[in-house]
């Protein structure tokens, strides 16, 4: 990936209702990585796709973590709002 992929990828965070544009990009980008680790000598193919499944699961894990970690935080949320609305 070069600079101008991770520039694109880093404007268009924050841009909420667009998240179509956003999977579109990633996808974009996940083929370019495809076919760059096909382009390679044999030998480093494997290596790389090994990699690649690994970084997969990273990011799978990732958004697991961040989906529960935010149930996490609604639930404390209404704790801490039936403790706040006592001392008031």
């Amino acid at each position: 990936m070069n600079m101008k992929d991770m520039n694109s990828m880093m404007g268009m965070f924050g841009k909420p209702g667009d998240k179509a544009k956003m999977q579109d990009e990633e996808d974009k980008i996940e083929h370019k990585i495809s076919k760059t680790i096909n382009d390679m000598d044999a030998e480093l193919t494997g290596r790389f796709k090994a990699m690649k499944v690994i970084q997969d699961d990273v990011k799978k894990y990732d958004e697991e973590h961040s989906r529960e970690y935010r149930k996490l935080e609604v639930e404390f949320e209404k704790k801490y709002k039936e403790v706040y609305a006592i001392r008031d």
